[in-house]
């Protein structure tokens, strides 16, 4: 039944109605002290003398009935805790009390203690529904469990009516006004002589640290837990703090949340502030509320003591929010005709199998774009750091045929345009993606790389970023399945994944044109750009290509890249325009650049047309001349003093007739050269652009700073208590001095001047020694200037601020407080640790491990409890790793520790992983190395009188993952070897009850199927018919994901063919559901038996629906075994 929004609207009497129809409010409580609460306010209660109903038939809720201000309110107890109990009262409660317009879900619930915001939640706080996120509901895949978080598959938004009244309760008059409501009902509740509700004391109102968990069930916090893990409360700082409301989305669930670091990873991952165990139930069936009071923290420290509180809190937001509704639904009347409409108009899209509703997929498509590319606009900024073009310019390629042709062209094409250094490719590319936008002759996505900067070098940067645009320019090709893929990955897709997607959402029927622009391919990582350039070549070999996609790639001339393209160019010579062939146009296009830009000279120096012919004619004279070359001149003839034709002249012939002699020129000019040689290091080494107050911070840091005051900035952080801004003005003016024009400052971050600024410095590995004529030209060399950059980092991360525990919120304050600490905090600044550095940082709770957790694996569950050689181990510091195994003991300023491979080993608190186990996660062959050399041969063998050395080898962390798993799981075979030849147990299971050798034959990474791995195991022995918890076995986990050749060396090994799993499906089925025609064709030929129907009494044929080539296998396969014979 669909709701009608303009049901008719009656407010509540004095006494009772004559039907149940005429209630609008229900009210659903799990707990009877939830429903006592909710009770003491009703205005009027109609069941004096019994229910005065009569209950639609099957309907087995128990009510009572009332009135609550101009309402007529319903409020219902559930039989239990948990969804299954709401959903059946909803199914019941439509039936009795047929135009319930809002439903109350009240009670006591557990809360985030940090909202995302960094804004505090206290017990006895109220929080009120966003939204609802069903955090335990999802789909089991070959991989593990998976949450269904897709449009289909997700709670909605609340209706319009309860978006609008949250609205109004945010802005501030009307909080306050409801906040008051709140105060004078709960008053009413304390005050009632058997309700027992009074405020518990903030003393009970007690946070600990995520590390420390309850230590026994059967004792209270106050006996055994230690107030020194307490995390220190800012509102408790009041003498009895009011409840304050929080509007959020919600986790609901069957289960009940006891583990704050699960707790954390939701909250971080969905944005949620509570978690509560009803609402999921009542949410599709009415337009829903779900109002909660804060009785405990979600983690393992229960306690019961607020939960009468809570309920009362709750309930007095209740009736708060019900006087609330008649403006609301007074306000919303007059437009409920055109919202009926476009309501009609979703569902009609929904019955049709693409959307459910348009506002909520705008929602979800951002949070999907966000995941996929989540730097924003960026790659505009990116854009538009080149020169526009000046008319006159660019017309040696705009006029080629080339370029008309791949232009005109109806079909998919490639263009790969060519040219030398300082010709004006990336300027040509900013105008092509100007002007194809402004056409709007199709999608247009683009893509900027600039070399050795976070986010603008690697090929999956591109490839995300060219997706977030067409998805965000055609909504209607990021389908559920590829969204889904996005929300489940993360950060863990890959280039073979990211260009199938690509592929896929370009080749679809409803892409239309699609023009791709990548500037400055010579400068995307190596890996990266081969990977690119093969998949192109693969794309663009396809003889008549059924789809429209047009991609332009800018490039220096390298041999790499012509080699990687040379087939196609062979094949299709009009895919390549050589800029090089082009030399006197491009020549004379700079020539128009010069008398363009020499207007601006005129105009600054009062030139003569005399003196401004001089110039032109001096300025066009070099034949070599470029771009570049053209900018830093009348940068120079912007500053010089020319009083006299005389003094122009001398000027002119001063200027540096290469690029080099001019940034030579420009950096002889510092009088401070270890200045100027610091800061072009540490521009250099650095892994993205630093801002102004981060090159501030690193060139004063030393090692003999303490506290961050003792800092020298200008308008210094004088505490960091108190922020005092950084004067910007005073640090690119002190940058300028220093380097001149060879750094440019945009938007507040440090760059080179251009990528031939970086070649000019740094010197490569096979170069000669530096030219005393050119001092500055290779002069850095990398190892240094990474040296340098991480000392800075180190030093940093070694003040005394940073040795004390942060919370989730400080932490976000910290990195406006620190400008550095951030960058701090990143990988490549551990590479440099030495021993006592990394003692002196290991301290469990430190805050940059705290950061660089968070940052890496976007995670607030960090493990706490790593030593030396796990913090050695995880970085793949092999010197450090090896020293500690070496040294065996070791003692430093925090602690003294006895480490030994011939007893027990440590591991993290968090995740309880072994040093083996994290260097085996991180792929640091080496270090895995080291630690299994102290291992004998054989282990197995020695099990009994080395149970230290085999439990390592061994040891299951809180997933159940082996070192051997996880080797696995990442596709290490070298590792998994070397681990199976020191007697790792090849038949561990996870927690999904999955062995080696199952993980081996369905999981995916960059290579694709692990044959080499599968191989492997089956020559150790391992169970080929091993069951996991769904009782597939490896034979079906690879028909899953269509893994031929793993599935035919199975076979080959003995596997059962018709193994079925728990929905009695076999391998043929499962092959056949999920498509995998080349599969299905191999299980039939091996005799597999294509009649075999699953628990759900469906045959393959009928599974095949919708994948035709399937169908015409299964058909052919019928038939050939149905002919009779002769």
């Amino acid at each position: 039944m669909q709701r009608n929004l303009l049901s008719p609207y009656r407010p509540g009497l004095t006494q009772c109605p004559p039907r149940p129809d005429q209630f609008h409010v229900a009210v659903i409580c799990a707990l009877p002290l939830e429903a006592d609460a909710v009770s003491a306010l009703f205005d009027h209660h109609w069941d004096g003398n019994g229910f005065p109903y009569d209950k639609a038939p099957g309907d087995h809720n128990v009510y009572s009935v009332g009135a609550m201000g101009r309402h007529n309110v319903v409020l219902a107890w559930l039989p239990g805790m948990g969804i299954a109990s709401s959903a059946s009262f909803a199914v019941g409660c439509r039936s009795t009390f047929p135009n319930i317009k809002l439903a109350l879900v009240v009670g006591i619930c557990r809360v985030v203690p940090f909202k995302p915001d960094g804004g505090e939640i206290v017990l006895g706080d109220i929080i009120i529904s966003d939204g609802l996120v069903q955090y335990d509901f999802g789909r089991q895949y070959p991989e593990g469990f998976a949450r269904k978080d897709t449009i289909l598959d997700s709670l909605g938004r609340p209706s319009p009516e309860i978006r609008a009244l949250s609205a109004r309760l945010k802005s501030i008059r009307p909080q306050e006004m409801f906040l008051s409501k709140v105060s004078e009902y709960l008053s009413t509740l304390e005050s009632h002589p058997k309700l027992q509700v009074k405020y518990p004391g903030k003393e009970f109102d007690k946070l600990f640290k995520p590390i420390y968990r309850h230590i026994n069930d059967e004792r209270p916090c106050d006996e055994c837990c230690c107030d020194d893990y307490l995390v220190p409360r800012v509102r408790l700082q009041q003498s009895a703090p009011q409840p304050a409301v929080h509007f959020g989305l919600i986790a609901t669930g069957n289960g009940v949340m006891k583990f704050d670091c699960h707790r954390d990873s939701i909250a971080k991952d969905d944005g949620v502030i509570a978690f509560e165990v009803e609402g999921a139930g009542v949410w599709d069936s009415f337009p829903c509320v779900v109002i909660k009071g804060a009785y405990d923290y979600a983690d393992s420290h229960k306690t019961k003591i607020w939960q009468r509180y809570a309920a009362a809190s709750a309930a007095a937001a209740m009736k708060a929010f019900i006087c609330q509704w008649d403006n609301v639904m007074t306000a919303m009347y007059p437009i409920m005709l055109d919202l009926n409409r476009k309501v009609s108009l979703c569902r009609s899209i929904s019955d049709s199998g693409l959307l459910m509703n348009l506002l909520e997929l705008q929602e979800y498509q951002r949070s999907v774009l966000h995941i996929l590319y989540p730097f924003g606009s960026e790659f505009e900024v990116q854009k538009d750091r080149n020169h526009e073009r000046i008319a006159g310019t660019c017309e040696w390629f705009i006029k080629h045929e080339r370029f008309q042709h791949w232009q005109e062209t109806k079909c998919s094409s490639l263009l790969w345009v060519s040219a030398d250094p300082w010709c004006g490719k990336s300027v040509l590319a900013r105008y092509l993606v100007d002007d194809f936008c402004s056409k709007k002759s199709g999608t247009t996505c683009f893509f900027f790389f600039k070399d050795a900067l976070q986010g603008q070098s690697e090929v999956t940067d591109a490839l995300r970023c060219l997706l977030y645009q067409i998805f965000h320019q055609q909504p209607t090709l990021l389908s559920n399945q590829i969204a889904s893929q996005i929300k489940e990955a993360k950060k863990s897709l890959n280039f073979r994944d990211l260009w199938r997607i690509f592929v896929q959402v370009t080749m679809c029927e409803g892409a239309g044109n699609t023009i791709c622009i990548l500037d400055a391919l010579d400068e995307c990582e190596e890996r990266g750009r081969i990977q690119l350039l093969k998949a192109l070549n693969k794309l663009y070999n396809i003889e008549s290509p059924k789809f429209s996609l047009k991609i332009l790639v800018t490039s220096r001339p390298y041999a790499l890249i012509h080699r990687e393209l040379q087939i196609l160019v062979d094949r299709h010579p009009n895919i390549h325009l050589s800029g090089e062939d082009q030399v006197e146009q491009i020549s004379r296009e700079i020539a128009i650049t010069i008398r363009a830009r020499l207007k601006d000279i005129t105009r600054i120096h009062r030139l003569t047309k005399g003196e401004e012919s001089t110039l032109i004619q001096e300025l066009t004279k070099p034949q070599n001349r470029t771009y570049l070359w053209v900018h830093l001149m009348f940068e120079e003839l912007k500053k010089a003093t020319m009083l006299t034709k005389h003094d122009l002249i001398t000027r002119i012939h001063s200027l540096p007739k290469t690029v080099e002699e001019a940034y030579s020129s420009i950096l002889d000019r510092s009088n401070d050269i270890d200045r100027t040689r610091k800061i072009l290091h540490i521009v250099v080494a650095a892994q993205r652009a630093l801002s102004l107050q981060e090159m501030a911070v690193a060139l004063d840091i030393t090692l003999n700073h303490q506290p961050h005051q003792d800092l020298q900035l200008p308008q210094n952080l004088r505490s960091h208590q108190e922020l005092q801004p950084l004067d910007t003005e005073r640090i690119k003016r002190n940058i300028r001095e220093a380097c001149g024009l060879f750094v440019v400052i945009k938007d507040s971050k440090v760059y080179l001047l251009h990528q031939t600024a970086r070649e000019f410095l740094v010197r490569p590995l096979s170069s000669a020694p530096v030219d005393d004529n050119q001092p500055w030209h290779y002069s850095l060399c990398p190892m240094d200037s990474n040296r340098i950059l991480a000392e800075i980092c180190i030093w940093y991360l070694l003040l005394v601020d940073f040795q004390k525990i942060y919370t989730a919120a400080d932490l976000e304050q910290a990195n406006d407080r620190y400008p550095l600490l951030s960058y701090a905090s990143k990988r490549p600044q551990f590479d440099f640790f030495r021993l006592e550095t990394l003692f002196s940082l290991q301290e469990e709770n430190h805050i940059w491990f705290q950061i660089y957790w968070k940052e890496e694996k976007n995670l607030w569950i960090y493990p706490s409890g790593f030593d030396a050689l796990i913090i050695a181990s995880y970085f793949g510091l092999e010197s450090v790793v090896e020293e500690l195994l070496a040294a065996k003991g070791f003692k430093t300023r925090f602690k003294t520790r006895f480490e030994t491979w011939h007893g027990e080993f440590s591991r993290d608190i968090t995740f309880e992983r072994p040093a083996l186990s994290w260097a085996i996660d991180n792929g640091h062959e080496s270090v895995v190395e080291l630690l299994l050399h102290q291992i004998p041969m054989g282990l197995v063998k020695f099990r009994d009188w080395l149970p230290g050395l085999y439990t390592c080898v061994n040891a299951k962390d809180v997933d159940g993952n082996t070192p051997l798993l996880i080797a696995i799981s990442h596709s290490y075979d070298e590792i998994a070897r070397q681990l199976t030849k020191k007697g790792a147990d090849i038949e561990a299971r996870d927690k999904h009850q999955k062995t080696p050798l199952a993980i081996a034959a369905s999981w995916r990474g960059s290579d694709g199927q692990w044959i080499d791995i599968v191989q492997l195991l089956l020559e150790k022995g391992a169970g080929i018919e091993a069951r996991d918890k769904n009782q597939r076995t490896p034979l079906a986990l690879a028909s899953n994901w269509g893994y031929t050749d793993i599935i035919r060396l199975l076979l080959e090994n003995g596997a059962d063919i018709e193994a079925r799993d728990e929905d009695q499906r076999t391998p043929l089925a499962t092959a056949t559901f999920w498509g995998h025609s080349d599969v299905v064709q191999l299980f039939l030929e091996k005799g597999a038996d294509s009649k075999a129907r699953n628990k759900y009494n469906e045959t393959p044929l009928q599974i095949a629906t919708g994948h035709r080539d399937i169908t015409r296998l299964l058909l052919k396969n019928e038939v050939g075994t149905e002919r009779p014979s002769r």
